[in-house]
């Protein structure tokens, strides 16, 4: 049978009216993946990142959706990271469908920043105003910033004296949610201290250094114990302003710090990671050199991983990340901060003494370091991360008993370089 020009036109038309968004790599901002690459894409990067993922079909209203999604995508660029998978392939099917219970698109889902909490689908109301959807994904941005006062002010310039601290100046009660993105930006976050405030002494305080008479907000940078103050000069936008703080973080090229303080320049070529290891491992180990910044002079309890050992294996690692996800404090600026360290026993001998970990078994020591020296551990009678949740569960519910440390006097640290050269030999 012959089937005329016309019949196979019509039949053929509808496929053409559904045509699937096309994303152009040049001029969207939107990133296309697939579920093998969710992971990679999504996944390894939750903590202390938002992520957004519009899942799509072949049908017409995906098609006209790609402006309203590209738009907040170029919006929030750099801050916010917008995905979206193409759920009409077979092979991404099952990850729509069953993974996610996608019944229908466009749907958009949002993924917390924190990887043990679940992504949040968003409401067609929301999604589909690109305004109401930027504000909520902004929402979720993560805040590393402090409240300054001219309470905490001393403290804030002395304490970790060799991070430079970038303060906002500001008559609004809050800071801004591109603040709040640049505390929590990688790199930044490990390297920089962020503070805002509103405090009108602090403002007359510092006036002549960002200008006597100029409109807030305003930002400086103090360094070596707020001795010296560089004033940005630039635009208040995200891009801008990580532009000109990453002068004085770890470089995107050579991952190291530059103080910008006259130093040494020699001293200042050397990776971050190399001379301050602890500023950025995920779980840094509690030594002599590391204690004051990690446990001592931070805010809030230190969570200390005992083992004898001179490293953390990958699965002990995880585990303790886990837990730093599980309880991180949810509260700007409130709640128990908990320090996740660890520890090796076979070296620290002094302090095996004091917390006389359980042989053969994992064993956490909660460790305050503040004004009355005193320290908590688990139980035994449990798998390991039951006794650690109900230890935390303990602590946050105000019933933890803590150990006083005998004499408030710490054991001595062990000589990491004299052990070094013991074993050169």
């Amino acid at each position: 049978m012959k089937l005329s020009i016309s019949f196979i036109i019509a039949t053929a038309l509808p496929r053409f009216l559904h045509a699937k968004p096309q994303f152009d790599a040049m001029s969207h901002d939107v990133r296309l993946i697939t579920a093998s690459q969710f992971n990679s894409a999504i996944g390894k990067f939750r903590d202390n990142q938002v992520h957004a993922l519009w899942f799509f079909d072949d049908s017409s209203e995906n098609d006209s959706y790609l402006d309203t999604f590209d738009s907040v995508a170029k919006e929030l660029k750099d801050v916010v990271s917008l995905h979206a998978i193409d759920c009409s392939i077979p092979s991404n099917s099952k990850f729509c469908k069953d993974d996610h219970k996608i019944e229908k698109t466009p749907t958009v889902k949002y993924f917390p920043p924190n990887a043990i909490l679940p992504p949040v689908q968003m409401k067609e109301e929301l999604q589909n105003d690109k305004d109401k959807m930027k504000k909520k994904l902004i929402k979720q941005i993560p805040s590393k910033v402090q409240t300054l006062t001219k309470e905490n002010e001393g403290a804030f310039m002395i304490d970790n004296s060799e991070k430079p601290k970038i303060v906002l100046f500001s008559k609004q009660d809050k800071p801004s949610w591109i603040f709040k993105a640049l505390s929590s930006a990688p790199v930044l976050e490990r390297t920089l201290e962020f503070a805002f405030t509103s405090d009108a002494d602090l403002v007359k305080k510092y006036e002549k250094k960002f200008g006597k008479g100029k409109k807030l907000p305003a930002l400086l940078m103090f360094r070596n114990g707020g001795k010296d103050v560089e004033k940005y000069k630039g635009d208040m936008n995200f891009r801008d302003i990580k532009e000109w703080a990453n002068t004085y973080s770890e470089s995107g090229m050579g991952d190291t710090v530059n103080h910008g303080s006259g130093a040494d320049e020699s001293a200042e070529q050397i990776p971050l990671s190399e001379r301050k290891p602890w500023l950025t491992a995920e779980i840094p180990e509690l030594t002599k050199a590391s204690h004051k910044e990690i446990c001592m002079n931070a805010q809030g309890l230190c969570c200390i991983y005992l083992k004898d050992g001179s490293s953390l294996d990958p699965k002990e690692e995880k585990q303790l990340i886990d837990f730093k996800n599980q309880y991180k404090s949810q509260l700007e600026g409130r709640g128990t901060n908990f320090n996740w360290m660890w520890m090796d026993t076979s070296v620290e001998t002094g302090f095996k003494e004091l917390f006389q970990p359980e042989e053969g078994v994992q064993n956490l020591v909660v460790f305050n370091p503040h004004k009355r020296l005193r320290f908590m551990k688990h139980e035994y009678d449990e798998i390991f991360e039951t006794q650690v949740s109900r230890l935390m569960d303990n602590i946050l519910g105000g019933n933890g008993r803590f150990k006083p440390v005998k004499g408030q006097k710490l054991p001595e640290w062990a000589d990491r370089k004299a052990a070094e050269k013991k074993q050169e030999l």
